[in-house]
């Protein structure tokens, strides 16, 4: 694929918030002996910033659930010893 191809294939990656895609597509453009421009440069930053919020949001949700889970089943042992 050419430049403008992985640039578009990014921007529709932004659109379905498939960042890691999106991440994949701004390496190959970043990879052309091409001067990045703004624009470029801010997708590829965007792309970066929304996956890791995107792990960090799943990676709290999962502990916040491991921590309900270990409540809930100490809440029935303490109503089974009663």
């Amino acid at each position: 694929m050419n430049r403008e191809d992985n640039i578009y294939y990014a921007r529709l990656a932004e659109q379905g918030e498939r960042y890691e895609d999106m991440i994949k597509y701004m390496k190959e453009v970043a990879k052309v002996n091409t001067i990045l421009l703004i624009q470029i440069r801010l997708v590829t930053n965007l792309a970066t910033k929304r996956e890791i919020c995107f792990q960090w949001l799943i990676r709290t949700l999962l502990e916040q659930e491991e921590q309900l889970g270990a409540q809930f089943q100490q809440f029935r042992i303490k109503r089974r010893l009663k």
